[in-house]
């Protein structure tokens, strides 16, 4: 049990306070693109250690489907080049 820490069956709840103007689709949009980062530190791991997490943006999914068909097609052309 950490005395300053979450503990099992406790949660964490992180509360935006949005500027004049701001949504939570700016937040969802910060959150994806980047710009905003949240970041915890787990401290009470069974070995004694801890462990920073910071998010990291996922791409889009078009964005993994244009890479993968990038990929594909570099993929291709190697083949041919060698046959």
């Amino acid at each position: 049990m950490q005395p300053n820490g979450v503990n099992p069956g406790e949660m964490v709840t992180i509360i935006f306070n949005l500027q004049s103007g701001g949504s939570l689709q700016d937040v969802l949009d910060e959150l994806s693109d980047g710009r905003l980062r949240i970041g915890i530190h787990v401290q009470g791991y069974a070995s004694g250690g801890s462990e920073a997490f910071v998010n990291t943006p996922l791409p889009e999914p078009g964005t993994l489907a244009l890479l993968g068909a990038g990929l594909l097609g570099l993929a291709l052309a190697g083949r041919r080049r060698s046959a």
